[in-house]
């Protein structure tokens, strides 16, 4: 892959001259995909936007101005703003996850490295449906560990019906290591494009009925 003019990553660290940031190179489809439960057993890939049968792509993001491990963590958000914290659980298996929490939070935390390719491509990504009757204990603890990249806060717990539960928006937060070489200083998070439940329509008739 071609770096960006001026990106300096003969070196690990973040690059002198650009402050590192992160973008989506690739955005998930919006065409409808099927959100499953876990009990189905299979959780069906999400290809990305410009994937066709000829050509598959996937969702990816670049990191630009840095070479070096990682943390990154994958979340759902709401569709709409302020970009809520959404209880269906990202599936991410290109990655072997190393938080024991990850299943009860609902989101994918793993560390990786970004060497002279500065892309992670995330080529089996899949939305897991929260039953009804867990969203708001998965929401508690996402709040409890503070996964909010974007700061919206959680007051929607107390009315889940204010949200749709077949629109979801990935939200991406990649963390760089600090001088001890822990991974906790963040970089500026990203939202995807709306992903949509093949179910999104009905709920469209039912509001129009």
């Amino acid at each position: 892959m071609e770096q960006p003019e001026g990106a300096a990553l003969n070196e690990v660290g973040p690059s002198p001259s650009i402050r590192p940031y992160v973008i989506i190179s690739e955005q998930p489809a919006r065409r409808e995909r099927s959100f499953r439960y876990q009990a189905e057993g299979r959780v069906g890939n999400i290809p990305g936007a410009n994937s066709t049968p000829e050509r598959k792509t996937y969702p990816a993001i670049q990191i630009t101005g840095y070479r070096g491990p990682i943390k990154l963590v994958v979340s759902c958000v709401t569709e709409n703003e302020p970009y809520w914290q959404h209880p269906h659980h990202v599936v991410i298996q290109d990655f072997p996850t190393n938080e024991a929490s990850n299943k009860e939070l609902g989101v994918s935390i793993f560390t990786t490295s970004i060497e002279l390719c500065n892309e992670i491509r995330f080529e089996k990504l899949g939305i897991v449906c929260t039953k009804k009757e867990d969203r708001t204990k998965v929401l508690r603890r996402r709040q409890e560990v503070n996964i909010d990249p974007v700061a919206a806060g959680f007051d929607h717990i107390e009315d889940l019906s204010s949200i749709s539960m077949h629109v979801v928006r990935l939200c991406f937060q990649v963390f760089l290591p600090d001088e001890t070489g822990r991974c906790c200083l963040p970089l500026k998070p990203v939202i995807s494009e709306r992903i949509y439940d093949k179910k999104f329509r009905r709920e469209v008739e039912e509001r129009n009925e």
